[in-house]
């Protein structure tokens, strides 16, 4: 299942301004706030390559198995 639940883990992003006016762009276009739409693109990068949902729902367990989530 590809649920993330409650986001509760931070990490600092250092982003040149082209970068951020792009991000906050393209943030407005998809009706999300910037850090939603950073989140949204990193699950689409992270589970959005598998070819099935059974594919992403292994990787997510093997993911949580690894570093015991």
């Amino acid at each position: 299942m590809l649920t993330s639940g409650k986001r509760t883990n931070e990490v600092k992003l250092s982003l040149d301004d082209a970068m951020f006016l792009d991000l906050s762009r393209l943030s407005v276009i998809d009706n999300r706030k910037l850090a939603d739409y950073i989140n949204h693109v990193l699950r689409l990068h992270l589970y959005g390559h598998f070819q099935s949902s059974r594919q992403a729902d292994e990787m997510v367990e093997k993911i949580r198995e690894t570093y015991g989530l």
